[in-house]
């Protein structure tokens, strides 16, 4: 049952993911609207669904990755946890873009060097499972692409 909960935790994200940058894209005259919301519920998608596998779903997800269980898989949920839980305070609170910039730039930082840290497994540790090569090394560098005109859009909006 576990297992299968990690298999639609993937599925979540990516879906929402790609669903959340489309809504963005489509309303790209709007973006500094609807950015908060669109950082809250993306940092929900990714973060806090990857914090929630890493903490309670730890045994079933170095299952499909490939993966040791560790203290560092805890102590990287917790830290996504946090994140998730300041981007519901920042949404919350109304605060500006500038804050709800400050989350997505700190989620896209951890997930730039979560990818290095996959492909180094793959290529290094010969850990070429298809969660952790493709998904988690080669997936987050897809989506930095799609986020950087979002970026340079809230940049120039400031």
């Amino acid at each position: 049952m576990k297992t299968k909960l990690c298999i639609a935790f993937e599925w979540i994200r990516w879906i929402g993911v790609i669903a959340l940058i489309q809504w963005a894209y489509f309303s790209f005259s709007q973006l500094e609207e609807i950015f908060p919301v669109f950082v809250f519920l993306l940092t929900i998608t990714l973060a806090g669904l990857t914090g929630v596998e890493a903490v309670f779903l730890s045994h079933e997800a170095n299952k499909i990755t490939g993966y040791a269980p560790s203290a560092y898989q805890r102590q990287s949920g917790l830290f996504l946890l946090g994140l998730t839980f300041t981007a519901f305070i920042v949404y919350v609170f109304g605060w500006d873009l500038t804050a709800s910039l400050a989350i997505l730039i700190n989620l896209i930082l951890f997930l730039v060097f979560s990818s290095i840290n996959h492909l180094y497994s793959a290529f290094y540790e010969n850990n070429k499972s298809f969660r952790n090569l493709w998904l988690r090394g080669l997936g987050a560098w897809l989506m930095l692409g799609a986020l950087v005109p979002l970026l340079f859009r809230i940049w120039g909006a400031r």
